[in-house]
């Protein structure tokens, strides 16, 4: 390959500095358009393996740049689909390595562009707490906090480490528990409390998180808890 070849491949400052500013501005397509005509430009002049695969790490270290000037990592952004790009590069062909790096740039420019960029997730953590007996959807936390549903539930498992779902009954349950031990409301009166609607639900719910039925927790844990109050009294 001639030196005006190699010049035209090149992913030189101007590249990088106009792929920076339109990821950062938050315009998906012109992102994806930028990336084209620099890989197709670069095929066009028949560059070898190796070269387009040193291009395209580095667009993936011009998407690591807008990553950084956010409060988030790659790994959250990334969720399941995430991959160490570092560690396992030398096992990924060109296609592969490509198709994520396309994502993450995709990704990444979203992210810069929505609002969900600014999410508190300890505030929605603190909402879903306090309001867990009521029927709080993951669509409807999206439009309160003006982000999208398929994004809302990947940074939230992420955060949680489970799913919105999971989290939520989990939470759900944690409160039964406490009803359980330090009242006598019914298993019913507890059930709808605590955001249930089924009693089978519930019962299914309490079982899968607690190991046990509600009224054999109550025999256990909610004696002990009374007998606890009655010796201190």
């Amino acid at each position: 390959m001639s030196r005006s070849e190699l010049k035209e491949y090149q992913y030189n400052i101007n590249d990088e500095n106009r792929l920076f500013n339109t990821m950062v501005k938050g315009d998906g397509a012109a992102v994806e358009q930028m990336i084209r005509e620099i890989v197709n430009k670069s095929v066009e002049t028949g560059i070898g393996y190796q070269q387009l695969r040193d291009l395209y790490l580095q667009i993936y270290n011009t998407a690591q740049k807008v990553i950084k000037t956010k409060n988030i990592t790659e790994k959250v952004l990334m969720g399941e689909e995430y991959l160490n790009v570092r560690e396992s590069v030398e096992l990924m062909d060109n296609d592969h390595l490509f198709e994520y790096i396309r994502l993450l740039v995709r990704e990444a420019t979203v992210y810069n562009n929505a609002p969900d960029s600014k999410l508190n997730l300890e505030e929605i953590a603190n909402f879903i707490n306090e309001n867990y007996a009521q029927e709080i959807y993951l669509e409807m936390l999206a439009e309160k906090y003006g982000t999208s549903v398929k994004y809302l539930s990947r940074i939230l498992k992420n955060y949680f480490g489970v799913s919105y779902v999971e989290y939520l009954g989990r939470v759900r349950i944690e409160h039964a528990k406490e009803y359980l031990e330090d009242t006598n409301l019914s298993v019913n009166d507890i059930m709808l409390k605590c955001g249930f609607n089924s009693r089978n639900t519930f019962i299914r719910a309490f079982k899968k998180y607690a190991g046990i039925v509600p009224s054999e927790y109550r025999n256990i844990y909610g004696k002990k808890e009374r007998k606890n109050k009655e010796d201190k009294e």
